[in-house]
């Protein structure tokens, strides 16, 4: 994870690669995973639906989850 070049986002990069951006619609909700990156825990993609506000992504690390909608796909730096 680390910051995104669009307002209120985060880029999120998986192990594959694939590197997107997304905002967390509970605030600060993004912000939560930094704990278990820092602590060198998993953080697994859990879940990908369509909802109305777009496509929505939820993020587990043991019993702790974050949903967040993608904003669109990025390159890493």
């Amino acid at each position: 994870m680390s910051p995104a070049p669009v307002e209120h986002s985060a880029r999120l990069v998986f192990a594959d690669g694939l590197s997107i951006l997304a905002h967390a619609p509970e605030h600060h909700g993004l912000l939560r995973l930094l704990t278990p990156l820092h602590h060198g825990s998993s953080v697994v993609l859990e879940r990908v639906e369509r909802g109305p506000d777009g496509v929505r992504i939820t993020l587990r690390w043991g019993h702790h989850r974050v949903v967040a909608v993608v904003t669109g796909f990025d390159q890493v730096d």
